[in-house]
């Protein structure tokens, strides 16, 4: 069905609920680059845009959902699921998980120890091209060679940073905040240079009596 009308033809569906006709203008369907997603029949995943489509019901359109990237770069999203419950995830999990038509809260890749990579290093970029399955030994290679350096620190700082890591962990507060504000003291170039410090992925050399760190 179609609207024509000052030259312009626009594609028309229209769903009618309790003898009130709502005219949807536009009607996203399943194919080949728009997926269903296992457990989550409310919404299709747009493999070329990396957008999630929320599908229209009896009294709503349909439409592309809004999200924005986080302070660390990914796009995340509450979704609701079949059997009612609200499921926090990644955008590029679902979009990945929906391509193998795999339920993105189980996927397979996790049981192989598999993490998905941005092969543009663009964390908010979650179109099916840009997606790959990788290690994490390689993961955490690219995002390490792709890290600006900073200049190279004390074993004495390093031991300090770790130290106060732990305890902030053990005492509830995120470890993001941890990073930041550990990178900013100390005039680091971004905030994961202190992160990889704290897991003791760079400067693994560094001993101290506080070694037993919490990932």
């Amino acid at each position: 069905m179609q609207f024509t009308g000052q030259g312009i033809t626009i594609p028309l569906a229209f769903i009618i609920y309790k003898g009130v006709f709502y005219i949807v203008t536009e009607l996203v369907k399943a194919g080949d680059l728009i997926k269903e997603i296992p457990g989550f029949s409310l919404y299709l995943a747009n493999l070329e845009t990396g957008k999630i489509y929320k599908k229209p019901t009896a009294t709503k359109e349909g439409f592309y959902l809004n999200l924005n990237p986080n302070d660390v770069g990914y796009v995340y999203g509450s979704f609701l699921n079949d059997n009612g419950d609200w499921i926090p995830m990644s955008v590029h999990t679902v979009i990945l998980a929906a391509a193998f038509e795999d339920n993105p809260t189980k996927p397979f890749w996790l049981n192989k120890n598999l993490e998905i990579d941005h092969r543009n290093s663009l964390k908010h970029d979650c179109r099916f091209n840009n997606l790959s399955l990788v290690t994490k030994k390689l993961n955490h290679q690219k995002i390490d060679r792709s890290t600006p350096k900073s200049k190279r620190l004390k074993d004495e700082v390093v031991i300090g940073i770790r130290k106060s890591y732990k305890d902030w962990v053990e005492s509830g507060k995120p470890k993001i905040a941890f990073y930041k504000a550990t990178a900013t003291e100390l005039g680091m170039n971004c905030w994961q240079t202190a992160q990889y410090i704290c897991l003791n992925i760079n400067y693994k050399n560094v001993k101290g009596e506080n070694d037993g760190l919490l990932k």
